[in-house]
């Protein structure tokens, strides 16, 4: 038996909630969104993420870098957004330019900040079965998807087609 997955309608119904939970904070929280370049699809990307934060109440800051930043430069950048307490999560924008090094940079992330759950620290709480760790978004997408349609997922074969570490 067939049975699609609808993540619109888990989307709408995360985003009330999430709606709901935030107006109720005494300040939105911030989201930065570090891109290096201008890539036609990260850029698609990065609209959905403003769109879906700025709809659930969270300022997005986009910083926008070119794609000849420094390592150093982009360091002192994240350096600068893990330390301001206004600044809640940020995402370093995958992939980035063949001169960086993204396992480098992602570890810039303090752990605490990493939207995305790529920082080692993150990534071993998640291998290890840890709650306290932030979780890739893909998986955590994935497996939103499976309990909101009470799919069990003991015991069942699947198949992922593409890599990486947001995956």
């Amino acid at each position: 038996m067939v049975k699609i997955l609808d993540g619109r309608v888990v989307r709408k119904k995360i985003a009330a909630a999430l709606r709901r939970k935030i107006s109720l904070w005494s300040r939105p929280p911030k989201l930065v969104i570090v891109q290096v370049s201008e890539r036609q699809e990260s850029n698609i990307y990065i609209a959905q993420k403003k769109s879906f934060g700025e709809a659930i109440g969270v300022t997005v800051e986009h910083c926008q870098l070119s794609k000849t930043v420094s390592t150093g430069a982009l360091a002192k950048i994240i350096k600068r957004f893990n330390g301001d307490t206004l600044t809640d999560g940020i995402i370093v924008q995958l992939p980035l330019p063949t001169n960086l090094d993204h396992y480098e940079i992602i570890e810039m992330i303090a752990p605490a900040k990493d939207v995305d759950g790529l920082t080692s620290a993150n990534l071993g709480k998640f291998w290890q079965g840890g709650e306290d760790g932030l979780r890739p978004a893909t998986a955590r997408a994935v497996l939103t998807l499976l309990d909101y349609y009470h799919l069990p997922v003991a015991g069942q074969r699947a198949v992922v087609i593409g890599r990486s570490g947001l995956v």
